[in-house]
This record gives C-alpha cells, sequence and structure tokens, in this order.
C-alpha cells in the first residue's frame, strides 16, 4: 500500500489532469467574461510595464489603479514571462492551481480525521464540479481557495503547538488571501481570531496569538493601501471590486427583481464612468448601495435568504446558470455544479457536525464555511463564492462515507480455538 503523501500527490495530479481536460474539452470555445479579461489584461500591463495601471487606458502614461487586488493578476503576469502570453495558458496554469487546492484539502482532512478520511477528501476535491470551474475561469478564486485552506491548516497546527510562529503563518496567508480577494479579511474574522480566542491557552495567550496573527495580516496589506493613498487617493484594498459589489447587490433589482439575491450590472452606473475617475465612480457606486440597503432594511431578510440560497445552489437554477455563465465558465457545466450543490452543503454539513460529535477540532473547517455565507450575505449570491468553504464540506462528506463504510463493513468473526488450549 503506497505511504499517505504518494497517495496524496497520484490524487493531486489526477486533479490537475482532470482540469486540463475541461479546459481542452469543456472549455475549448468559450470566450472570457469581464472580470477574467481585466485580469488577464493586467498581467500584461504588470508585464510589460512593470506597473499596476489601468488596462483600459491605452495611453503612454497609463492611470494607476486599484480597481481589483493585485495578487492574481501579479501571479498571471509571472505565468505569461514564463509560459507565453496566450489566454489558453493562463487558464491551465489555474489546473495547476487546482492540484494544490486538492494537496492541501488532503493535508487538512488529515488534520480532524485519518489517512483514509484524508484520501477521500482530496479525491472529491479533485472530481469537484464547483472547484474544478472555478480553476478554469481565469478568477481570482483559483488562487484565493489555496491560500484560504493554507490559512485553515496553519490555524489547525497552531491550536496544537506551543508558541507564535504557526499563528505568524496564518496571518502570512490571510493577508495574502486579502490581497487575492477583498473579502479574504474574513478568514481573520471567522478562522483565526475564533480559533485562537476559544483556545485552551490562558487568555494572555490567546490574546497574544489574536494581536500577533493580526498584526501580520496589517503587515503584509498595509503597504498596498499605502500605495492606494497616494497613487489613487483611496487608502483602500480595492475600489471598483469593492464598490461595484455592494452597488450592484444593494438596488432594486436585486431586492426585487429577477435578480434577488444576485447582482445587476444595471445598477452600477457605467455611463458615470465615462465622466468621473475610479475611485470617485466606485464611491459613487458603493454609497448609492449602501443607501439603498439602509432604506429598504425590512427587506433585507428575504434578500439575504436568497443570496445564501444562491450560494448553496439551492435557488434559484436556471436564473443561476444563466447568471454563471457569463463568467468564463460553461452553461452545461453549471448545471452540474447547481443539481450537486444541495447534496454537497447538506452532506457536508453533516459530516462536520459528525466529526465535531466525535471530539474532532473543526474550528478551522467551520470558519471557512461562515467565510463564504458572509461573503455571500454581504455581497452577493454566487456558487463560486462558496469555493472556498467547498474543501471544508468535501471533508465532511469524506467523513460520513469513512463512516457509512465502517458501519456497513461485516463484524469480524471470532478466531477458532487452538486445539489444546483453554478456551
Amino acid at each position: 500500500m503506497l505511504p499517505f503523501g504518494a497517495a496524496l500527490a497520484l490524487v493531486s495530479v489526477a486533479g490537475c489532469a482532470i482540469r486540463v481536460a475541461h479546459q481542452l474539452l469543456v472549455m475549448r470555445n468559450l470566450h472570457l467574461g469581464l472580470d477574467s479579461t481585466w485580469y488577464f489584461l493586467e498581467a500584461g500591463v504588470i508585464r510589460h510595464h512593470g506597473a499596476y495601471a489601468d488596462p483600459n487606458v491605452f495611453t503612454a502614461h497609463r492611470a494607476a489603479t486599484a480597481a481589483w487586488p493585485p495578487l492574481y493578476p501579479a501571479l498571471l503576469a509571472i505565468v505569461q514571462v514564463v509560459f507565453g502570453d496566450a489566454a489558453r495558458t493562463a487558464q491551465l496554469a489555474g489546473a495547476v492551481m487546482g492540484g494544490v487546492t486538492v494537496a492541501l484539502t488532503g493535508f487538512l482532512a488529515r488534520r480532524v480525521a485519518d489517512d483514509v478520511t484524508a484520501l477521500f477528501a482530496a479525491a472529491l476535491a479533485a472530481v469537484s464540479p464547483l472547484l474544478v470551474a472555478v480553476d478554469g475561469s481565469l478568477m481570482s478564486e483559483t488562487l484565493f481557495v489555496p491560500l484560504a485552506l493554507a490559512t485553515a491548516l496553519a490555524v489547525s497546527h497552531a491550536v496544537r503547538r506551543p508558541g507564535l510562529g504557526m499563528w505568524v503563518l496564518a496571518g502570512a496567508f490571510t493577508g495574502l488571501a486579502t490581497l487575492t480577494r477583498v473579502d479574504g479579511v474574513l478568514l481573520f474574522l471567522c478562522v483565526v481570531a475564533p480559533a485562537a480566542v476559544f483556545g485552551r491557552e490562558r487568555i494572555e495567550m490567546r490574546l497574544r496569538q489574536v494581536a500577533v496573527a493580526g498584526a501580520v495580516v496589517v503587515v503584509v496589506v498595509v503597504p498596498w493601501v499605502a500605495r492606494n493613498a497616494a497613487r489613487v487617493d483611496s487608502a483602500t484594498i480595492a475600489t471598483v471590486s469593492s464598490g461595484t459589489a455592494i452597488g450592484g447587490a444593494n438596488c432594486h433589482d436585486a431586492y426585487y427583481g429577477r435578480a434577488l439575491g444576485s447582482w445587476s450590472f444595471a445598477c452600477i452606473d457605467t455611463q458615470l464612468r465615462t465622466t468621473l475617475d475610479e475611485t470617485r465612480w466606485s464611491a459613487r457606486v458603493r454609497d448609492d448601495g449602501a443607501r439603498y440597503a439602509v432604506h429598504h432594511l425590512g427587506r433585507v431578510p428575504v434578500v439575504a435568504a436568497a443570496r445564501v440560497a444562491r450560494v448553496s445552489g439551492l435557488w434559484p437554477p436556471g436564473d443561476q446558470v444563466d447568471r454563471e455563465s457569463l463568467e468564463t465558465r460553461s452553461r452545461t457545466w453549471q448545471w452540474i455544479v447547481v443539481v450537486t450543490s444541495p447534496f454537497v452543503v447538506v452532506a457536508g454539513i453533516a459530516g462536520l457536525v459528525v466529526l465535531g460529535r466525535r471530539g474532532r477540532s473543526i474550528a478551522p473547517l467551520a470558519g471557512l464555511v461562515a467565510t463564504s455565507a458572509l461573503v455571500a450575505l454581504l455581497g452577493y449570491g454566487n456558487t463560486r463564492f462558496r469555493a472556498a468553504a467547498e474543501p471544508a464540506l468535501l471533508i465532511g462528506i469524506a467523513a460520513l462515507l469513512r463512516a457509512w463504510a465502517r458501519a456497513l463493513r461485516p463484524p469480524a468473526r471470532p478466531g477458532r480455538p487452538t486445539p489444546g488450549l483453554p478456551r
């Protein structure tokens, strides 16, 4: 029988191969969506000009931008330098990141269960329709998910070891995740801080752990925020991504219309983008959305429920497929994602409950699920926002499968007594 490390490596390579096949077969005729196009073009700007500048401004002096966080386009720029600037090459790089996700899923499952459950979980991550789609979409989730898993894995080690080294590592991964997606900061609130606060150390040590991890997050993120304050007049992690997320998710269409619980392009007033700069336009859109939410507080519970239903794939399947197929994802494949999502969510949560009742430390896994839920509640519903929680849910499913396999195993027959020996 193969050692755990070798078996997990094989499963990870298989997961990578499945993603390559998905790219070459399912995605071969798909065009890039708007966000994917921006990431790809921005990577080219970084590669050729050595600057984080607006790829939509084709002049000698490009305007500095903070539209989206910088880490994912920077990764794509490295891919372009090493492997070439074809869009397909950039998408195939997501297959490699998918292999990393599979491996980290296995390592995290091993921390909370056993080797067999860990390999089950890694195999599920290798074939997960949601994760396969995310890794081929040329979107920031393909980098965000491994960083979120690395954060949870560091926390899982930190709570079992004395010292602050692993808390430093957890803070570093959280900071990098925040520089990939703005909502990465929720990992600190849902994964890192709770594990420290509710740990078994003395209260002084627990507070020190939170402070150290938080300080590292700040150290990682602040240079980028300072750069934005100087270059785009906004001390923020991202302008457009956060502003449009709030504005497009808090308007009449997203509260009462067909886009209930989702996001509406019509609500971000794109005409103003031609007259206002990036920072002022983003602030205007964000403030409009915030005001709308405040003025329609009575509608918020319904909208919140719709957002969670959408991120869970529970409702409404047809409309969700229509919207998600515009984001460099196959319409046919998204039907598979939506159909399998309710089972993954329900069975995954049930499995995590089983692990918790057995005394396993599931706090980092529950934190990943909580992070995705908060992203939906504070933003809008989209199954790709569940990507960071998907490995945790798959670990729960693997635990259920392991428990069922043990229950179905026939009881061992008592051995026949050896002649001449007393019974």
